[in-house]
């Protein structure tokens, strides 16, 4: 078992350090200076926005049918003399 650890640190021992290219630091800094912070276009923002207002339209649908068909359900309930909620005692 310390013969396999012995070559593997032998091996490691071995390993020599590589030389940089002399420009690699400058062209590193560069590239953070010319990234800088991006724009975003108008037609991205349109339809971002479109789509925001698509999904808010089908919610209202959603809502106001639901709201219907609970005041119809309610409606059904009275005529028949019953209670539209689900308790069980009045209070």
């Amino acid at each position: 078992m310390s013969m396999k650890i012995d070559k593997k640190l032998e091996l490691l021992q071995q390993i020599q350090r590589v030389e940089a290219s002399p420009h690699l630091f400058t062209r590193i800094e560069a590239r953070i200076q010319n990234s800088g912070v991006e724009r975003i276009s108008i037609r991205n923002i349109l339809a971002l926005g479109m789509g925001l207002l698509v999904l808010l339209l089908i919610n209202l649908a959603i809502i106001s049918n639901n709201l219907q068909l609970n005041k119809s359900k309610n409606g059904i309930a009275k005529s028949y003399g019953l209670s539209s909620t689900n308790t069980f005692y009045h209070d």
